[in-house]
Formats: C-alpha cells, sequence, structure tokens
C-alpha cells in the first residue's frame, strides 16, 4: 500500500525577483491556454533583448472576482526593457508562506487550499496577491508526476 504525507507549509523570508511578463484578465477555465500564449510572447521578447530567463511565473492579482487578474512571464537577472503589454518588474519580497507542489498542473488547487489551511490555522494575514514559481520545464521533463512548482503566499 502507498501512504502519501502533507505537504509541508515553509514560512520564510524571500528576497524581491525580478520578472519580465504580462498583465491580462481571464477566465479560469481559459488560464491554460492563456499561459502558453503569453510564455511564448515573453519568451520571443527575451530573445530578442539576448537576456535569459530563469522559472517562469504566474502571479495572480485578484482571484475574488471573474475575471481573474493575473500577471505572467518569467524570472530574469537583469533589467530588460519593456515593450508595448510586455513590462520588467519584481515579484515582492518579504514574509511568504510557501508550498512545493510535486506533480500535474491540474492538481495545484488541492496544493492552494493546503497552503490556506495552514494560514488560517496558524492565524495569518495572507496577501490578495499570491504566485506560482514553475521550477520543471515540462520540454525537458514531459511527466507531469514530476512537475515542481513553488507556491508562494505572502503573509503578515
Amino acid at each position: 500500500m502507498e501512504t502519501t504525507t502533507a505537504p509541508e507549509v515553509q514560512l520564510e523570508d524571500m528576497k524581491e525577483k525580478s520578472v519580465v511578463g504580462i498583465r491580462f484578465h481571464t477566465k479560469g477555465s481559459e488560464l491554460p491556454g492563456n499561459l502558453q500564449k503569453v510564455y511564448a510572447r515573453v519568451l520571443e521578447h527575451l530573445k530578442t533583448h539576448f537576456s535569459k530567463s530563469d522559472s517562469a511565473y504566474c502571479l495572480y492579482h485578484d482571484m475574488e472576482k471573474q475575471p481573474w487578474d493575473v500577471e505572467a512571464g518569467f524570472v530574469v537577472h537583469q533589467i530588460v526593457a519593456s515593450q508595448d503589454d510586455i513590462e520588467f518588474g519584481t515579484l515582492p519580497g518579504g514574509r511568504m508562506a510557501t508550498l512545493w507542489h510535486i506533480g500535474p498542473y491540474n492538481t495545484l488547487n488541492d496544493s492552494w487550499m493546503a497552503l490556506d489551511a495552514y494560514i488560517k490555522e496558524h492565524h495569518l494575514h495572507p496577501n490578495k496577491v499570491m504566485w506560482e514559481l514553475y521550477t520543471t520545464d515540462p520540454a525537458t521533463e514531459p511527466d507531469p508526476t514530476k512537475q515542481r512548482t513553488l507556491l508562494v503566499w505572502p503573509v503578515e
């Protein structure tokens, strides 16, 4: 019989990260398709500016209303010029509740629910903004059970 363990939430101080991305509005059901388009556009922009990228990210500005207010792109290690709706910015630093999700993207909601339960149980005050850092590239690791995503939620 296979046993599983509950995901482990960490509280940590994180430094802000430089990013290049696009902010847009989307229905939850349309997010995966919209993310593919956004990531392709941002990668092309980064190639044009000879900039290397790190993890992809998806930041949720407000998920309480439909359509969702979302920003997606890539973590970068240098300033990259903005162009049209592709903008240079930062993911905030500070105290974060984090949780590693290992598995397919369509099960991320279970991990978000576990992170939310931890925040409530420990009487923390979450920010409206939260994000995912995708540290596994599906092009190099096609097995969805091995996808690693860091969930990050600023808390006070």
